[in-house]
């Protein structure tokens, strides 16, 4: 009778092993036949010792069993007699601790089972068992057996090799999110000696809870999952976070303290094992197969059963990371919560699952007993906790510049979200340099770090010649990696900002495009253009060309939208008057606006980047489209254009097929008063108002109908006391809206006279400091508006609702009696009441 001994198959399988065992024995000095020879009694090894007489097999099981007996018997460490039948049962029986022996992190998987027997018997007390010395001697013990043993050569090469780090994939796992947390982070890996680490940096995120009745977590996130690993009902942890915000590096900060086996790991994970699953990595076909989450899983750390993976770890914690990246990598084709569920029903006895995705990938409602929470953006006091980690001897040492400290430390919760809210971009912000005199401007902020600093870094080095000299500028590899940024920002507009990643097909297509104006491009690697992109976080798949990127915070996506906007406005804007009353050029603008803005509105943090440059470029005395907008005022005719001719220009609007053409033209006309309003703005005087009204009659075009969709957005706001809305600081004299809807539009400083208002609703409208001289407000409603300094004279307000309503002077009552009686004492020339 045969008798066999199956190795782990995670492990090794007998061909790579017999491979790599040849290859390193020779390197060792090792003669090739002698070298081949033990390679292929390794290779014998790991396909499972089979020998008719069976002695070798029988060795290897007497050697741990004298390795065994003597660290329980004749060992200087004592034991309890209880505790060690315990182990010998439950964890030194030769076949569990071969399994144990077969595994790269032997160690802490030993110490985590005898923990765990421990933590069972009375008499024995964990928190003093020196669990460590005894692991030790285990494995030396066995060790040592077995390299004295001349029958088992093959074995002992296998020991050397696994001291090679030839190891499982789950374990490759652990260690990468282990040496993430230790290693320099990206815009330090290049100083020598630098502490500048997610170890030293790390401040414990805040989270909410989602579908849960609390507002405010009642614990801090560690006694959080320490609490849920204990918990029996629920099975899954869904940590929700937006890019940038930490949630990998959660994982790496719980991998890490599990190797130290330290406090905060026993207080987390009692001493249970810890797997961890970097789920880009996962094989489509074998999530495709069956629609199987936990086969694909199997496959990814060469378990051949969910049995096999119970045995090896019992009652495990599953970290699984990235459950966004794997949908957007592997574009799986059906239900993604579908592999969810799959391996909820597969119900692993004892398992804990840990899983961290982006919003909108797992719903709130998902039907597995479960937890569900979202991690938040840093706040003051996590800022502050930061700042100390980043600055102090005890941590990193870093030197900051004295205005960027006490910015990051001061800044407004409403402003933190432009910047410095999440750990990466607060780390981007720390680190970069001169980044103090640009404090008071976001888009020249945000334009020192994603385009000026990038001539420090290595990126000359990117695209080498064939002779390996590295001569192209640095402002040309810089206005690459930009320019790429600039589309896919344009291209998540395109679908209307719910596109929030791009895949490396789309990516393609990008750098396609713009090799046509950048030739250098067609030496790129297009994984390494967008690892190169400061401004994205780029998910890639190993040993594999798939991949997708996205930008670590929504606003730089803003961002990178303005900056393209304003490129492609720039390119038309010429350097000096065209002649012929502009009506060439005012065409090719609105052809321009049709094309770029058909998909839909801008945010208002695009809006405000748009202000903000156009703001720093006037201070700074530079020429671009705001100034020669505000010089000539073309918009008058763009907009008549637009209205009468440009819109209805179906070869225009050809581009996009899925939005109706009434839909297309209020995001074209929108958008274009979105860019020029804020355009404006940075050059407006005290008494400048943007000419919106054409030349021929406003009501006459399309813009009448479409009014309150276009100009009732929500304000750009700059600071507590200064907002822009779209209709403020305008002149729309003398139009029609008799009975239109203009609820809640911000008119503030603007001029309306001579504007028919009748029995229009005006209720909740802006109009402080605006001129509506000889406008028409019969039987319009008017409450809860404000008329705060406004200049009403010759107005007809016959009928019109003013309840709540702030009078010029400041009077409000909600009294409509009262309202109109104030009105008259006012003695407003020509005002009929």
């Amino acid at each position: 009778m045969k008798r066999k001994i199956k190795f782990s198959p995670q492990e090794f399988t007998a061909v790579i092993v017999e491979a790599v065992a040849s290859a390193y024995l020779v390197g060792e000095g090792i003669p090739a036949e002698q070298a081949r020879l033990i390679a292929t009694s390794l290779a014998g090894v790991t396909k499972g010792i089979s020998l008719q007489d069976g002695s070798s097999a029988d060795t290897i099981m007497q050697s741990l069993e004298k390795a065994s007996y003597a660290v329980l018997y004749d060992s200087s460490i004592e034991l309890p007699y209880d505790f060690k039948e315990i182990l010998k049962e439950h964890v030194l029986e030769p076949k569990k601790i071969l399994r144990f022996m077969c595994q790269m992190d032997t160690y802490m998987q030993l110490k985590a089972q005898i923990l765990q027997w421990c933590e069972r018997d009375p008499n024995c007390d964990s928190s003093t068992f020196p669990v460590d010395d005894l692991v030790t001697e285990i494995i030396e013990r066995f060790e040592q057996e077995v390299l004295e043993n001349h029958e088992l050569a093959a074995y002992a090469t296998y020991c050397m090799l696994r001291k090679k780090e030839v190891s499982t994939d789950v374990s490759l796992a652990n260690q990468q999110y282990i040496k993430s947390f230790t290693e320099p982070l990206f815009l330090h890996k290049d100083i020598d000696g630098t502490r500048v680490n997610l170890s030293n940096l790390f401040v414990l995120q805040k989270y909410q809870y989602i579908r849960d009745q609390c507002d405010a977590p009642r614990c801090d996130l560690e006694e959080m999952i320490a609490n849920y690993l204990r918990e029996e009902d629920a099975s899954f942890l869904f940590v929700e976070g937006d890019a940038g915000s930490g949630k990998t590096t959660l994982i790496a900060w719980m991998n890490y303290h599990y190797s130290l086996g330290d406090e905060i790991a026993t207080h987390m994970f009692h001493n249970r094992p810890l797997l961890t699953i970097r789920l880009r990595d996962l094989i489509k076909e074998d999530l495709e197969k069956n629609r199987s989450l936990s086969y694909a899983i199997c496959k990814y750390m060469n378990i051949p059963s969910l049995d096999d993976l119970e045995q090896l770890f019992p009652d495990a914690i599953m970290l699984l990371d990235g459950f966004d990246e794997l949908c957007m990598i592997e574009g799986v084709a059906y239900n993604h919560e579908e592999m969810l569920y799959d391996l909820y029903r597969k119900n692993l006895r004892g398992f804990k699952f840990i899983v961290t995705t982006r919003p909108k990938f797992i719903s709130y409602g998902i039907n597995i007993p479960s937890k569900y929470i979202s991690l938040k953006h840093f706040d003051a006091e996590q800022r502050e906790q930061w700042l100390e980690h980043y600055t102090s001897d005890n941590y990193c040492g870093q030197k900051i510049d004295e205005a960027v400290y006490e910015y990051i430390k001061n800044i407004s919760e409403d402003t933190s979200s432009c910047i410095c809210d999440t750990p990466m971009t607060l780390y981007m912000l720390a680190a970069k340099h001169g980044t103090s005199k640009y404090l008071e401007n976001n888009w020249a902020l945000y334009r020192h770090i994603f385009y000026e600093e990038l001539s420090e870094t290595k990126y000359n080095k990117m695209f080498p010649n064939p002779d390996r000299n590295y001569s192209h500028e640095i402002s040309r590899l810089r206005d690459v990696l930009y320019r790429v940024s600039e589309e896919i920002a344009y291209q998540m507009y395109q679908k209307n900002n719910e596109l929030f990643y791009l895949s490396e097909q789309e990516l393609s297509r990008i750098i396609d495009k713009l090799c046509g104006e950048i030739p250098i491009l067609r030496q790129a690697d297009m994984q390494s253009i967008a690892e190169h992109c400061y401004a994205l976080c780029c998910y890639w798949k190993a040993n594999s060309d798939r991949g997708a990127v996205e930008f670590l915070h929504n606003n730089i996506r803003d961002f990178f939208l303005a900056e393209q906007i304003y490129r492609e406005m720039d390119n038309l804007t010429p350097t000096v008057r065209i002649e012929k009353d502009h009506e060439d050029l005012c065409k090719q603008i609105a052809e321009k606006l049709c094309v770029m803005f058909q998909y839909g509105i801008l945010e208002t943090k695009v809006t405000e980047f748009i202000f903000l440059r156009a703001l720093y470029q006037r201070q700074n005395n530079k020429y671009d489209f705001a100034k020669y907008e505000y010089q000539y005022s073309l918009i008058r005719r763009i907009i008549t254009y637009l209205s009468r001719e440009g819109i209805n220009n179906s070869g225009v609007l050809a581009d996009n097929l899925y939005i109706n053409v009434v839909e297309k033209a209020t995001n074209i006309l929108t958008c274009t008063v979105q860019l020029y309003r804020h355009a404006y703005e940075a050059h407006l005087q005290e008494n400048d108002m943007i000419p919106w009204t054409p030349q021929s009659p406003f009501y006459s075009n399309i813009l009448r109908p479409l009014f309150k969709d276009i100009f009732c957005q929500v304000p750009v706001t700059i600071s507590s006391d200064y907002m822009i809305t779209l209709g403020s600081r305008g002149r729309f004299n003398g139009l029609d809206f008799k009975s239109s809807d203009l609820r809640n539009i911000g008119f503030q400083g603007s001029n309306i006279s001579n504007t028919n208002f009748s029995d229009a609703i005006l209720c909740g409208c802006d109009f402080a400091y605006a001129i509506l001289d000889g406008s028409d407000f019969t039987n319009a409603d008017i409450h809860y508006a404000s008329l705060q300094n406004t200049s009403l004279v010759g107005c007809n307000m016959t009928g019109a609702d003013l309840r709540g309503t702030e009078l010029p002077d400041g009077f409000v009552s909600s009294n409509q009696s009262e309202q109109v009686e104030h009105m008259k004492s006012l003695r407003i020339s020509g005002l009929i009441i």
